[in-house]
């Protein structure tokens, strides 16, 4: 029952500590091959390795642990090039994302770092989040390559698509630090200033075991805690109690283990951090022909950026009379309050989703409103034509929450309608209590007439902070 009760500080502690290190963007996610083979009894390593000792080794019926080894032998009887280049084609076949790939991309992650040697991260990105932007640095000399806007992915033990930077061998594993010091540095560095989620990893992994055994002076400088999620379902005292005393080794690197029994279980914690973290970002849509509701969207703009406690970023467009004006807003806080901590540009992400744009097309339109849409935690509607409808549908197919202004008519009357009739399945997700879900009713219904405007800043503001779960205490709705 210790254990238990342990396991469930350490879930709630990992969920809020790592989302709100998210939305600082000091947060890295480092993924071991176990999350290439989720639902899986069978270790990569050995799957990968399980054929060649067969042949050439004729050993396949040996339990062998020390993995790295096993990879020595082959490489010796085959040669390193020709072992090399066996296991570059094995993980070519091998290069589908899952479903934690595809809930990955929903993070507003900047760095990455993996021990895989396949593209399942590139692929899940190209395929979920075709707008984000992959640097992979799998050689030492990459590794302080800035390319702005992409997602820098460290592949510190190599790319199956350039086989000599492979590490896979206990020759490879024993001259790391000479060769790759490099990697080994800025991971380091990257542990003492951001907070890591390890994931994919088993403990009796060799590239775990491998990374900390390089990392001895880490809890030294550390300043950050750091949190890996074990997949364990062992039922054997031996190996509950192994495993016990690896995590209380982790302890020591600044490391709080989270032991799950499934994957189904790792799914729902990173849906929980997503879920956290998207909804300090709200999508503005819509748009209005006459600017009727500049000084309404001027107001959303800037109440999203003086709410601090919450740290909203505003996600539009630059429709007039609605996105426009909700920027014009957001920037005169800024000028206003002159942030010295706050960058106006990572606040406001404007994405060219209006028609007419030059050289910009209706698939590519579309493609930034996927984007637009899936990086937002809830959307507000003002107004709108059929490109609003389509971001409504968008919204809906994701379960993002959607705060339609009724009363200012358009798709936005559509979508008030629609939410008002079917609150409970846009609710489904959000772990409310009854009274929050009827306060939430209660102001959507109050959305459709039109109050002034203070009033009905008040109701939006009201509605994000029940989904974020918090509590807004003298509130004028």
């Amino acid at each position: 029952m210790h254990e238990e009760r342990e396991d469930d500080y350490y879930e709630s502690d990992l969920i809020t500590s790592f989302s709100e290190a998210l939305i600082r963007k000091e947060a890295a996610l480092f993924i071991g091959s176990g999350i290439s083979s989720t639902g899986s009894d069978t270790s990569p390593w050995r799957s990968l390795l399980k054929p060649l000792m067969d042949d050439p080794l004729r050993i396949g019926g040996v339990e062998f642990c020390d993995l790295p080894l096993i990879a020595q032998y082959v490489s010796n009887e085959l040669g390193e090039n020709t072992f090399l280049r066996k296991i570059s084609e094995h993980i070519e076949c091998n290069t589908a994302p899952n479903e934690i790939h595809e809930i990955m991309h929903d993070m507003p992650l900047d760095v990455i770092w993996t021990t895989n040697y396949d593209r399942v991260i590139e692929n899940a990105y190209n395929k979920y989040s075709p707008t984000k932007k992959i640097d992979h640095k799998y050689e030492p000399e990459a590794i302080h390559r800035n390319k702005l806007d992409h997602i820098s992915l460290y592949k510190m033990h190599g790319y199956f698509d350039h086989p000599k930077t492979i590490i896979i061998t206990k020759k490879h594993y024993d001259t790391y630090h000479i060769k790759n010091s490099l990697f080994i540095n800025h991971l380091n560095y990257h542990l003492t200033k951001r907070v890591f989620l390890f994931i994919g990893f088993g403990f009796t992994d060799p590239n775990v075991n491998h990374i900390l055994s390089r990392l001895k002076t880490m809890s030294e400088g550390a300043t950050n805690k750091h949190f890996l999620i074990l997949l364990s379902n062992s039922k054997k005292k031996e190996e509950i109690n192994a495993r016990r005393l690896w995590t209380k080794e982790l302890k020591n690197y600044g490391i709080d283990t989270i032991v799950i029994g499934d994957s189904k279980e790792l799914i729902r914690i990173l849906k929980d951090i997503v879920n956290k973290v998207v909804l300090h970002n709200i999508a503005l849509c819509g748009s209005s022909k006459d600017e009727k509701w500049d000084s309404l969207c001027r107001s959303i703009g800037k109440m999203l950026m003086e709410d601090e406690a919450r740290a909203y970023n505003l996600y539009t467009c630059f429709a007039k009379g609605v996105g426009r004006s909700a920027i014009g807003g957001a920037l005169e806080h800024f000028a206003e309050t002159l942030p010295t901590d706050t960058k106006p540009y990572e606040k406001v992400r404007i994405w060219p989703v209006n028609r007419g744009l030059s050289g910009i097309n209706d698939e590519q339109l579309n493609i930034f409103r996927e984007g637009m849409i899936s990086d937002a935690g809830a959307c507000i509607f003002v107004g709108g034509e059929e490109g609003t409808r389509l971001e409504w549908n968008i919204a809906k197919e994701k379960g993002k929450f959607c705060i339609p202004l009724g009363f200012t008519g358009g798709t936005s009357s559509e979508v008030w309608t629609d939410v008002n009739k079917n609150i409970n399945s846009y609710l489904r997700k959000y772990n409310l209590s009854d009274e929050q879900k009827k306060e939430i009713k209660e102001l959507i219904i109050k959305l459709k007439r039109n109050d002034e405007i203070e009033i009905i800043i008040n109701y939006i503001r009201r509605i994000l902070a029940l989904l974020n779960g918090t509590k807004i205490i003298d509130s004028a709705c």
